[in-house]
């Protein structure tokens, strides 16, 4: 006899409940007041060139706030080829959530935030955080 296997509904919606807690603290946190993000020492030039993103030129006009003072969130874009992404594998790995949102965004003459990363990562995150609570609680029948 084949054992059959069911997902009870209350685990559905604890799945659900965690999820959409998750994105209240995620989404909460991140609208609520002071943009958390890292301050550019010079370190990202390499990363930003890879991705097909350059400074803005308010950034490369104020380099003393770029470099100490304030997160930078907003870029421009480079000419960019998308089969660098499956002829580089060794390309850093934030280039293809870049590309993705370069997809959206290019064609209505948008550059590119960090926000429109932030949202992307968090939407994986809440998405994987339901289906990874949903699928622990399956019930084995026989």
């Amino acid at each position: 006899m084949r054992k059959r296997s069911f997902i009870a509904k209350d685990d559905i919606w604890f799945a659900l409940a965690c999820s959409l807690l998750l994105a209240f603290v995620l989404f909460g946190s991140f609208f609520s007041g002071e943009q958390p993000g890292a301050i550019d020492y010079g370190e990202y030039d390499a990363v930003i060139a890879s991705a097909g993103l350059t400074r803005t030129q308010w950034d490369l006009e104020h380099p003393e706030e770029r470099y100490y003072i304030k997160p930078v969130e907003q870029f421009d874009y480079l000419p960019f080829s998308y089969s660098k992404l499956i002829t580089h594998p060794a390309a850093p790995s934030v280039v293809y959530p870049i590309a993705l949102i370069r997809l959206v965004t290019e064609p209505f003459g948008l550059g590119f935030s960090t926000l429109y990363l932030f949202i992307l990562y968090s939407v994986i995150l809440i998405v994987s955080a339901y289906h990874i609570l949903r699928y622990c609680f399956i019930k084995v029948r026989f």
